[in-house]
């Protein structure tokens, strides 16, 4: 059972192999390579176990040789020249994972695996090997010069590697072939090293990098054909130094300056020549020369005026500078050049304008403030913050600014204003200038301190044109408004020059309004038109001030332009006054229409009525008269019954009473009045008619109640039980049903049918009279009679 079991065992084992072999053939590189290791290990296991197998399976062992056959065909199939290109590491790895799995082969087969496998890499690299090297002799001889030397000696120096690299290691022919090849090509290294330093110091870092790559080949092939190998860097490398040393030298020797040029190629070696001993401090020291001997040749161009030296020495101060901070550690990071020479060349011009405005200062009287301005600005487009430390330098400037401001406060005390205002553009551009220099903590603008002077003057102008008998000249007075407001903020400004502004404002507005009340009186339109364009200009100029003071007490005063408005109004106004206390005054003939519409145009003018004057006064007075001129013409429609007047007087005082609300409640309570002056008139009718023993006329009583519909609605706390008006209604009402009850009880006979309808259609107009007044008793007077019979 045991036996049959291992036979079916390894049947299964080469059956699988077979397919496997049967779906790879053949391989690329490591593509699969452990499918075919697994068959490997399968024909060893299965090979155990036929041998273990009590008789002999000569099928399986012919079987078994035939599938490892498959397994080395798939193995050979990978041993290509496309395996070769592979990363040298890379196809080490393959080839020895190859050799495994032939080792494992080795002991299935009568013929050895591997032997085949190694004879086929040795094919390879052979072939590989030879087609390098016929490469790589064109190309070596091809070159000729130094120039070629730089674009064809590293194509060549990875062939070289590549050769190498896939070099049968029995073949010491190749070797000897590859070792001559990279001692032509160092030579050739060596040769052209001198010349490409000369053309380009760059080309030292390929230069260097072309010898280590060489020796790192030379080195391989010197293994394998056991030659020794004289390396080519540090040759270079000592050229390269003996270079640095010797161009150093010879500049230092030079009394000239180091050109940047020259600069620019040997601060190529420092980074190129950085791990070669002695050479960065030799260009260090070369470098750190230059700025004294640049330093040394400013201060002699300086003194024999050379001005173009000095402008290429401080654009050398700055070349210098950019290429040296290119490479780090050559000089310190704070170090500059340029500064150490723009600070030395700005020295000497600073004093050189210091000692033009000393000489400027030292003149006569008079100055030219152009002159001082340019030389200050001069002295500022050369100052730097170290031109503090030169304390001998910073006294005389400070000496030469007081003697400025000296100048300028005495000029400003005694000059006219025209050129007062030529100092206070000259303070102004004095202090932008000076406040780039360096001068005590102690000093103080200039413009602040002209300022005062400046507004003295101008408000002088400004008092004596205002204090001129004649004719004012308003454009002088707004000019010198103009310039001290502009001068400085209110808060800046001293109490003085405050007090005195606001009184040349005050009297120019006192004498503007004055002028324009006498130009309205005699309708002077020309000058009223040139009066609101001055106080349109006056408002611009002053509002600002005259807002900041307001700010002070709480309130902003109208402007200029708004005041004369309102005297213009207020003109208009003082017309329609006269023109309505005329009208009033009239006895007979007063037209109420005029008086409506003359009311209707002084609401235009409401704002004018805003504070108790006289014309408010005497619109209280006009309203006063024609209350007591409607009440009585009220009174005396009311007693004569004439409604249509009555209705008209009622509609007259409700427009009034509009009017007079819209102007300022100049007379409140003025339509009640009129209003209780008709009801006390009708009232009174139908109280006197009432109190006749006989004769009373019932139709005058029903008129006059009828009239109080008028009345009583714009009567003011009617439903108050005190009310005056409703109380008397309340009799009149009492009374009139107590004599028409009486009346109708005395003529109950059937023959007096005509009286009692007449006395019930009189009830049934009373009830309708008293219905919704006030005070009136219910309105069932007729209902009351029809009750009766």
């Amino acid at each position: 059972m045991g036996c049959c079991g291992s036979t079916k065992q390894y049947h299964e084992l080469l059956a699988e192999v077979q397919s496997k072999c049967k779906e790879h053939p053949s391989g690329v590189g490591d593509e699969q390579l452990d499918v075919m290791k697994s068959c490997a290990d399968e024909l060893c296991k299965a090979f155990v176990m036929v041998v273990q197998t009590k008789g002999s399976d000569a099928d399986a062992f012919t079987s078994i040789e035939r599938l490892s056959e498959a397994v080395l065909s798939n193995l050979d199939s990978r041993i290509t020249p496309e395996l070769l290109k592979r990363d040298p590491a890379d196809f080490k790895r393959v080839e020895e994972q190859i050799m495994q799995i032939g080792t494992k082969l080795n002991s299935v087969r009568a013929s050895k695996a591997t032997a085949r496998l190694e004879s086929h890499f040795d094919r390879l690299r052979t072939q590989h090997t030879d087609s390098r090297i016929k490469e790589i002799g064109p190309q070596l001889d091809a070159i000729k010069s130094p120039e070629q030397l730089l674009t064809g000696a590293l194509p060549v120096v990875v062939l070289l590697d590549e050769a190498c690299s896939g070099a049968p290691s029995s073949k010491s022919t190749v070797a000897m072939t590859l070792f001559k090849m990279c001692s032509a090509l160092g030579a050739k290294t060596l040769s052209s090293l001198a010349a490409l330093m000369r053309q380009d110091m760059d080309n030292v870092g390929a230069l260097r990098k072309l010898a280590a790559d060489l020796d790192a080949v030379a080195a391989k092939v010197s293994d394998a054909g056991e030659t020794p190998w004289v390396p080519v860097l540090p040759r270079v490398n000592d050229m390269l130094r003996q270079t640095v040393v010797n161009i150093c030298t010879k500049h230092k020797d030079m009394d000239s300056l180091l050109a940047l040029s020259d600069l620019q190629r040997i601060l190529v070696l420092w980074q190129n020549a950085a791990d070669l001993e002695g050479c960065q401090a030799q260009i260090k020291e070369l470098v750190e020369a230059s700025p004294s001997r640049a330093l040394e040749a400013l201060r002699a161009a300086i003194e024999t005026g050379d001005e173009e030296t000095c402008k290429t020495l401080r654009e050398y101060g700055s070349g210098f500078d950019d290429l040296c901070s290119k490479y780090d550690g050559l000089r310190d990071p704070g170090a500059s050049l340029a500064s150490t020479l723009a600070t030395e060349y700005s020295s000497f011009k600073v004093s050189r304008h210091v000692a033009s405005l000393e000489e400027q200062l030292a003149g006569g009287e008079a100055k030219d403030t152009t002159q001082l301005l340019q030389a200050l600005e001069s002295i500022a487009s050369a100052w730097d913050a170290s031109r503090a430390e030169d304390e001998a330098l910073c006294g005389r400037l400070a000496a030469a600014c007081d003697a400025v401001e000296s100048w300028a406060l005495t000029t400003a005390a005694d000059a006219k204003a025209g050129y007062k205002g030529a100092l206070q553009d000259f303070a102004e551009c004095y202090d932008q200038v000076v406040g780039k220099l360096s001068l005590p903590p102690e000093h103080q603008p200039l413009l602040p301190r002209i300022i005062p002077h400046v507004a003295s003057t101008w408000l002088a102008r400004a008092e004596e044109e205002l204090a001129a008998t004649g004719r004012t000249k308003p454009p002088v007075i707004l000019e010198a408004l103009r310039i001290v407001i502009s001068l400085e903020p209110t808060s800046d400004r001293s109490d003085e020059v405050k007090q005195r502004l606001s009184a040349v404002i005050s009297e120019t507005v006192n004498r503007v309004k004055a002028s324009c009340s006498e130009s309205l009186k005699a309708e002077d339109s020309a000058k009223q038109d040139a009066l609101l364009k001055f106080a349109g200009e006056f408002d611009l100029v002053c509002r600002e001030f005259l807002d900041a003071e307001a700010g002070l007490e709480g309130h902003s005063p109208p402007t200029l332009v708004r005041e004369l408005e309102l005297l213009k109004e207020r003109q208009v106004a003082t017309t329609h006054v006269e023109v309505i206390e005329a009208e009033i005054a009239k006895e007979p003939g007063m037209d109420p229409r005029i008086l409506v519409k003359r009311f209707e145009d002084l609401r235009s003018s409401v704002g004018i009525f805003e504070k108790e004057d006289e014309l408010v006064l005497r619109l209280r007075e006009v309203f006063s008269s024609l209350r007591l001129r409607v009440a009585k013409s009220c009174r005396e429609a009311a007693g004569e019954d004439h409604v249509k007047k009555l209705e008209l007087i009622v509609d007259f005082a409700k427009k009034f009473e509009g009017l007079q609300a819209d102007l300022g409640d100049l007379s409140p309570g003025f339509l009640a009045s009129i209003a209780a002056a008709g009801a006390d008139a009708d009232l009174t009718d139908a109280e006197t008619e009432l109190a006749k023993d006989s004769g009373m006329d019932p139709k005058k009583v029903l008129l006059s109640v009828s009239n109080l519909k008028l009345y009583f609605p714009l009567l003011p706390d009617l439903e108050e039980g005190g009310a005056e008006m409703p109380r008397r209604l309340g009799l009149v009402c009492a009374a009139v049903r107590r004599r028409i009850g009486e009346s109708y009880g005395k003529v109950l006979e059937p023959l007096d049918e005509r009286r009692r309808n007449e006395l019930r259609q009189f009830a049934g107009l009373f009830d309708s009279a008293i219905s919704g007044l006030a005070g009136a008793c219910p309105p069932d007077l007729r209902a009351e009679l029809e009750e009766r019979g």
